[in-house]
């Protein structure tokens, strides 16, 4: 995107990201890659900064935001199989016991809840 944006033109991403510590982001790897078999990784915002950065972008613009949902919902979209929502569960269940961690997961009822963090980059082609 940077190649084929103008000079003084802006490159936009939004997208979810995960913390910059590994240790942090494990749990919710292991939880995305059971929940969707064809994810990959997801970046941190400094990764998302560097990126732009190395790609001769300067960031203007850096906003991370939250959706609140449930895990029941999430899980719907994913079509994944009663085994795989109840190993998730189970994760959920033990990120939620020791204080909910990135995702700030709460138990609701027989649910759960948690934060899905977006990162939203502005960059600026110079």
């Amino acid at each position: 995107m940077a190649r084929a944006v103008r000079r003084g033109g802006h490159v936009i991403i939004d997208d979810f990201y995960e913390p910059d510590s590994d240790e942090a982001r494990a749990p919710l790897h292991q939880i995305e890659s059971l929940r969707v078999p064809s994810h990959v990784r997801t970046l941190s915002d400094g990764e998302f900064r560097a990126m732009f950065e190395e790609a001769g972008l300067k960031v203007t613009h850096l906003t991370p935001a939250f959706k609140r949902r449930t895990l029941g919902s999430w899980m719907e979209r994913a079509d994944a199989s009663p085994e795989t929502n109840a190993v998730i569960r189970e994760m959920f269940e033990e990120m939620q016991c020791a204080g909910g961690g990135w995702w700030e997961v709460e138990r609701e009822g027989d649910d759960y809840m948690f934060s899905h963090k977006r990162l939203t980059v502005i960059g600026r082609k110079n």
